[in-house]
């Protein structure tokens, strides 16, 4: 019965089913809104008999009222006796039939006379209206009760009766007959079952059609309407319970209040049952009708839809189990005409067609793929929980194990992992391929015969449908040999960086955003600049040089195309001296052999432009010193002749007015001498006097000298001696000539109040006096051209003085370096102090 619901059959009777429902909820929306329709007319038919029997009533009212006051100012009430009165209102009472009673009552309430007569005595006086008439001289109306003259339902006017003096004399009262309310619901032909009552304020019931002799007089407040009536007063309609339980539509009106002390209403109620009745004929017709049709239509369903659908339908699931079965030979062999079930059997006899021929390539491409994977080198593996798994059989070749004992346990290759890689393997494959995620490893492997292999263990997590990891497939290749050359780029690497960074010149890598990337010590030394603060700065930052920025630069010739650019530059250092170098630039590639920069060699080569310096000066000194030594003698002989016959002038008596010329020429004499033996000096081949002796001692020696010359000019000098240092091979007549000379240099070249100091001390196994001054420095200019002959910044001077000293501490074997800066000047006289110096 379960599996019935799940049929083809039921669903569709169910579509059926589901079919008619709008038709039975349009039936049962018409049929609510006649209902509707049906209750709004009922409740209007029954408003509009209660306002007529409501109209009725005040017409009745005012006639009575008319009838009451005309009545009154008859004579005989005031004039004749009860007889008389009692003949006159029977009289009247036939005339008026609607009345039930006519009487007139005395002020204290007892009956005077009434219509028809009555033998007992009556007393009226406890009447609310007989009450309100002898208070306010008006017409009254009573409510609703048994009247005590006729035992029967009525309504009570009263009306006073007045005397000339305008004196109350008694009070004329008619009762109504409320046999007119059966006489006006007759004529209303109220429908079967309904019912018209008048209940007062308390719920008590004056009159009631039908059945007036059950009903009347009893007091029902807590009757459903009577509540409703009484809770909505202004409501004109409503539908409840009547007070005998029959449900009804009533509609109600209150009568008019014409003394303003009454309070009554008159309901009609028509039973819903009467009211509704056509519309539910109408609902049970049309119900009945949808269900007769609902009936034949899943009668046909049943019977036509196997024949029409269900058989194809089994056909189709005849063949789909056959397809499911893996018989892809299957067919549903049923014909495909325009329906759907006939294009379904196309779709699914294409579809048998198409998933044969997909599972014949799918073997192929299986076979190829086996193929490939079994002949390319590297193993393939899949892994998977609870399975065996795949392994290729190159794992024989590659690790020695056989494609059976890796499957029959796949950890058999973690035991062959090299001791100090386990750990890291651990981490790397072994923990991740129990949670089923992707990995990737380099680590060696010992061998079945016992040699050391390169692996790379590469896998990744297939996920099935659900995004969830299904199992792992991955590779493992033999990269022993690219290990082996990545050690050897490796070390190759190490011994390029080494000679890099070893190298004397400075090196360095810029790139295209003139950027340096790689610096060794010897750029950053020359640089004068740390090395962290070097990498990632602007080269024409860390050394500037006038072509940088412009077209010149070397590494916007080498982007402009060329490969190599070489230049020669100066750059000044810290200390103010200059550093003579060659800047060597080419162009470097990547591996692929694109462009990224330079590699730029800076060649010092101070020490070299020194010595072509120094071998220009001492040529230049040894150019003067042989014209000194050949010219020498035959200038100084005329000299001396000269001098002789000068000072014997001079010494004559006629003469001596001219004494002081002749003075003049010997001094000018003497002085062209002392430049002839200064330049008798410079000559290479003057020998030397060496002594051994101490150079404190000869700098002493001088320093009273050195100390007059210094107060002269308003400076001072200092010494600073070690008194360690060793003795030296020195010509003392020539030293002493030397520091004079570096002495007088220092102090002209100081203000007033400068100090100069002289120092002496051992460095690098050699013996060092040092002349420091405190004056503005060498200009660069000079500095080059130091120690030629004749070149001089003093008004007076030779220019001979330290070409002097750089022929005299030449012929020592000695070296003289100079530091300048605006700060002042340091001259270094260097003595070798392991090796005695040699004469030439």
């Amino acid at each position: 019965m379960k599996r019935f619901f799940y049929s083809l059959r039921f669903r569709i009777i169910l579509l059926i089913l589901l079919a008619v429902l709008p038709a039975l909820g349009l039936i049962l929306y018409t049929a609510n809104e006649e209902h509707k329709l049906a209750t709004q007319q009922a409740k209007a038919d029954a408003l509009t008999i209660a306002r007529l029997i409501s109209h009725d009533e005040e017409r009745i009212i005012a006639e009575s009222r008319q009838f009451l006051a005309v009545t009154a100012q008859l004579p005989i009430f005031l004039s004749g006796g009860s007889a008389e009165h009692t003949a006159f209102l029977q009289d009247l009472l036939g005339k008026t039939p609607h009345y039930s009673s006519i009487s007139v009552v005395k002020p204290d309430g007892s009956l005077l006379s009434s219509s028809p007569p009555v033998n007992e005595s009556i007393d009226l006086a406890d009447r609310p209206y007989l009450q309100r008439s002898l208070l306010t001289g008006e017409f009254r109306v009573g409510d609703y009760q048994i009247s005590r003259l006729t035992g029967s339902a009525s309504l009570p006017f009263s009306y006073p009766i007045i005397d000339d003096v305008g004196r109350i004399q008694a009070v004329l009262v008619a009762e109504l007959d409320l046999a007119w309310l059966n006489q006006m619901a007759a004529e209303a032909k109220l429908p079967e079952g309904s019912v018209l009552t008048i209940r007062d304020r308390n719920g008590t019931i004056l009159a009631r059609y039908p059945e007036p002799e059950k009903w009347v007089g009893k007091s029902v407040p807590e009757a459903p309407i009577a509540q409703a009536i009484t809770s909505h007063p202004n409501k004109s309609t409503m539908e409840s319970l009547g007070v005998d339980g029959i449900p009804r539509l009533y509609a109600f009106q209150q009568f008019a209040d014409y003394a303003g002390d009454r309070d009554v209403f008159i309901s009609v109620g028509i039973p819903t049952e009467v009211a509704f009745a056509g519309v539910n004929r109408i609902q049970t017709r049309n119900l009945v009708g949808v269900g007769l049709v609902t009936f034949l239509a899943v009668l046909i369903a049943w019977s036509g839809s196997y024949r029409l659908i269900l058989r194809r339908i089994n056909e189709l699931m005849s063949a789909t189990k056959s397809l499911a079965a893996g018989d892809l030979s299957v067919r549903t062999n049923l014909p495909y005409g325009q329906g759907e079930l006939g294009q379904l059997s196309r779709a699914f006899d294409s579809m048998a067609a198409k998933l044969e021929q997909r599972t014949k390539e799918l073997q192929e491409a299986e076979s190829r793929y086996r193929a490939l994977v079994e002949n390319i080198p590297a193993v393939t593996y899949t892994l998977k929980p609870g399975d065996e798994g795949y392994v290729s059989p190159q794992i024989n070749k590659m690790l020695g194990l056989s494609q059976a004992e890796w499957m029959s346990d796949p950890g058999l290759c973690f035991n062959q992992v090299h001791p100090l890689d386990r750990p890291r393997v651990r981490v790397e494959v072994c923990e991740r391929i129990e949670k089923l995620e992707s990995y990737r490893s380099e680590y060696r492997m010992i061998i079945s015969s016992g040699f050391q292999v390169w692996v790379r263990n590469e896998a990744a997590a297939i996920r099935d449908e659900s995004g969830q990891p299904s199992f792992i497939q991955g590779f493992v290749t033999d990269i022993t040999d690219r290990k082996q050359n990545e050690e050897a780029v490796k070390l190759a690497y190490l011994k390029l960086n080494q000679i890099f960074n070893t190298a004397v010149d400075g090196m360095c890598v810029i790139n295209k955003e003139f950027k340096i990337i790689k610096a060794n010590d010897a750029y950053c030394t020359l640089a004068g600049i740390a090395k962290e603060a070097a990498i990632g700065a602007k080269c024409y930052e860390v050394f500037p040089s006038p072509i940088c920025c412009t077209s010149d630069c070397p590494l916007n010739q080498i982007l402009n195309g060329k490969t190599h650019v070489e230049y020669d530059m100066e750059k000044v250092l810290d200390n103010g001296s200059l550093l003579a170098c060659i800047v060597t630039a080419n162009a470097y590639h990547d591996l692929n052999g694109e462009l990224i920069g330079v590699v730029e060699d800076i060649k010092d080569i101070s020490e070299r432009k020194q010595v072509e310096r120094e071998m220009a000066r001492l040529e230049q000194l040894n150019m003067v010193g042989e014209m000194a030594a050949g010219i020498g003698h035959e200038i100084r002989n005329p000299m001396t002749t000269v001098r002789g016959f000068l000072q014997m002038l001079g010494g004559k008596k006629e003469l001596i007015e001219y004494k002081a010329h002749f003075d003049l020429m010997i001094e000018e004499l003497d002085r062209a001498n002392s430049i002839i033996t200064e330049f008798l000096s410079l000559a290479k081949d003057k020998p030397s006097d060496l002594k051994t002796q101490n150079l404190n001692k000869v700098v002493k020696a001088l320093f009273p000298l050195m100390e007059s010359d210094s107060i002269n000019s308003e400076k001072y000098v200092t010494l600073e001696l070690n008194e360690e240092i060793p003795d030296l091979l020195l010509d003392e007549k020539e030293i002493r000539q030397v520091i004079l000379n570096l002495v007088r240099n220092g102090l002209e070249a100081m203000s007033p109040g400068g100090n100069l100091t002289v120092k002496t001390f051992t460095a690098n196994n050699e013996v060092v006096l040092a002349v420091q001054d405190q004056g503005t420095g060498i200009e660069s200019e000079v500095l080059e051209k130091l120690g030629q002959p004749f070149l001089t910044t003093k008004e007076n001077g030779t220019g001979l003085g330290l070409s002097l000293c750089y022929s005299i501490v030449n012929r020592h074997n000695a070296v003289m370096e100079v530091e300048t800066s605006r700060e002042g000047t340091t001259m270094y006289v260097k003595f070798n102090s392991c090796f005695p110096p040699g004469q030439d």
